[in-house]
């Protein structure tokens, strides 16, 4: 699971619909070491394939990583 409380399960598709939902999403999953392809995504998905451990754990560094940046950047922060 993950460290941060507001993060989706890594597993779940709303974290990685989050992370392609932006340029800066596909970069942070770049910088976590995440290569997927437009069909992984589709797969994943469509549920009919889920990360293996190592990619969850990028996923969720990814997630986090973007979710900080997004966070320092909103002008409500603070």
């Amino acid at each position: 699971m993950s460290s941060h409380p507001s993060t989706p399960n890594a597993a779940s598709p709303s974290a990685l619909r989050y992370l392609t939902a932006s340029t800066a999403g596909y970069t942070a999953m770049d910088t976590a070491g995440i290569a997927v392809t437009p069909r992984t995504l589709a797969a994943r998905f469509a549920g009919d394939r889920t990360p293996n451990r190592a990619n969850l754990r990028r996923i969720d560094a990814a997630y986090g990583d973007l979710s900080r940046r997004n966070v320092v950047r909103s002008p409500t922060a603070g």
